[in-house]
C-alpha cells in the first residue's frame, strides 16, 4: 500500500533533502500508519472468523475468511504466512 505520500517520505530519506514542511512529513506518516492500522484490523477480523470456523469443524468457512485476509494482505505486503492450501489441508 505505497501511496504518493510514501514515495516523497522515502525520497526524502533516501537522499536526505526535505520534501516538504515538518509538518507535511508528519501528516503523511499520520495517513500511513492510519492506512496500515485499518489494514491489519481487517486481516485480524478475517484471521479470527478463520480461527473460529477452524475450531468449530467448519472448514468452508474457515477457507473462505482465510482467502480473504490473504486477499487483504496481498497488496499490503504481509500475506507471507497466510497460504490456504498449508493451512486446510490435513498435512499442513
Amino acid at each position: 500500500m505505497t501511496t504518493a505520500d510514501d514515495q516523497s517520505i522515502d525520497r526524502a530519506a533516501a537522499d536526505g533533502t526535505p520534501v516538504g514542511t515538518f509538518e507535511e512529513t508528519l501528516a503523511a506518516a499520520e495517513r500511513t500508519v492510519d492506512g496500515v492500522l485499518r489494514t491489519a484490523a481487517a486481516v485480524t477480523r478475517d484471521l479470527r472468523r478463520a480461527l473460529a470456523g477452524a475450531r468449530t469443524g467448519q472448514i468452508r468457512d474457515a477457507r473462505k475468511a482465510l482467502a480473504a485476509a490473504q486477499a487483504t494482505a496481498i497488496p499490503a505486503g504481509v500475506a507471507s504466512h497466510l497460504t490456504v492450501r498449508r493451512c486446510m489441508t490435513p498435512n499442513g
